[in-house]
């Protein structure tokens, strides 16, 4: 198969969807998916204490990330958490192990069957419920790829990746990431934005055939991948940078100021909020007001809202 792309020369040039972000140039790095570990044949006592293990270490893993992410990640990956608290989501694994099922087996068959569910379901909310899914999923099973080797200024080219992955990948100062797969509304695109981070889904690449360790440049507002690029694209991507920089300098002297049309009409400034929490660290003197409030939201804790609890937020 090759690698889809107009190729110049050394240079390689990729399209996908544009995500979030704009230009970035580092040095690529292509991860392919890990292997599945191979399911354990404990018997059911042994695999019963295995999996609960594996379960209660999960926990513990998304509430440590709860705590040290943003409000809009820990809403993401309070789904998570609220999964493995659910006594009917884990009954089948239970009923499976208890037939002599390996519980690895046992698990990842299960959130697979939901995964399609799910994906099968044309609602682009359930789509990105699916990828919190296989994150869960990977989690428990500890099949999770190892990103061990990456650095500051790296490009990640994927397959896919799961929200907590993306956090995980969050601090180490990455210059973007490709992904073969995901989509612009998924949770991983969501929190993308937020970060105002380079990221492009849908990449038309065959991941066996990229070259790894060469020269790249990223764009997250078009969608377009360079590897190896020649000296047209590089002087484009520096100009586009430099325009970048100019931009937020700008943005940051008017933020504060009133907004107005170029005829001196006033017009209002109005946010989104996904939380009141939110509001903690934001300046009011930035906006006119709250526009919209993000209330699907108030039922990502797996418990559903009153009507007092709604009035409250």
């Amino acid at each position: 198969m090759n690698t889809p792309g107009v190729q110049t020369g050394a240079e390689i040039v990729l399209q996908g969807q544009a995500a979030s972000g704009g230009v970035a140039s580092g040095t690529l790095r292509v991860v392919t998916p890990r292997a599945d570990k191979p399911s354990s044949s404990a018997g059911a006592a042994a695999g019963e204490a295995i999996f609960g293990a594996a379960v209660e270490r999960a926990r513990e893993d998304l509430a440590r990330l709860i705590d040290n992410q943003g409000e809009l990640a820990g809403e993401i990956l309070e789904f998570q958490l609220a999964l493995l608290d659910d006594e009917d989501f884990l009954a089948p694994v239970h009923a499976d192990m208890a037939q002599g099922v390996p519980w690895r087996k046992a698990w990842e068959d299960m959130v697979d069957a939901e995964i399609a569910e799910y994906r099968g379901s044309g609602d682009d909310y359930l789509a990105a419920r699916a990828d919190d899914l296989l994150d869960l999923k990977q989690r428990v099973a500890g099949t999770r790829p190892d990103f061990a080797g990456l650095k500051k200024n790296d490009i990640l080219v994927a397959a896919d990746l799961t929200p907590s992955q993306f956090l995980q990948l969050g601090d180490m100062g990455l210059a973007g990431i490709a992904l073969t797969g995901g989509s612009p509304s998924g949770h991983v695109a969501i929190l993308a934005r937020d970060r105002n981070f380079n990221l492009i889904v849908g990449l038309e690449a065959d991941l066996a055939s990229l070259p790894d360790r060469e020269p790249a440049i990223i764009d997250g507002s078009t969608g377009v991948l360079t590897i190896s690029p020649g000296r047209e694209h590089l002087a484009a991507a520096v100009r586009k940078m430099v325009r970048q920089h100019d931009e937020m300098e700008a943005a940051e002297k008017l933020i504060r100021e009133p907004g107005r049309t170029a005829d001196g009409e006033a017009v209002g400034v109005m946010i989104n909020v996904a939380d009141p929490g939110a509001l903690d660290g934001l300046s009011p003197d930035i906006c006119d007001g709250i526009g919209l409030t993000r209330t699907e939201f108030l039922f990502s804790g797996g418990v559903l809202p009153d009507e007092e609890a709604q009035l409250a937020v």
